[in-house]
């Protein structure tokens, strides 16, 4: 197993990538629909990557892209927020 740290959060947790065999598990989530490309943290060379295995995945109505009530975290966290502040 291999994991390949790409930054610190605002929380000071880790971000990376995790490798076992040689294989990108981040990336095969993200083309099973398991997880989602996470923007804020994607840099090059991973980035175009994830992106089009995303946008595949999401064509294809796979994991999470096939349920209709699927709400992405970062919406969820912004509804929490906006539904704390009332």
């Amino acid at each position: 197993m291999k994991l390949d740290i790409l930054d610190i959060d605002k929380y000071r947790r880790m971000v990376g990538i995790v490798y076992l065999g040689g294989r990108n598990i981040n990336l095969e989530m993200v083309k099973e629909g398991y997880a989602e490309a996470y923007i804020e943290y994607l840099k090059d060379p991973y980035k175009k990557d994830f992106l089009k295995a995303e946008r595949e995945a999401r064509l294809l109505k796979k994991g999470i892209w096939s349920l209709s009530e699927y709400e992405r975290p970062r919406d969820f966290r912004k509804r929490l927020k906006v539904r704390g502040a009332e």
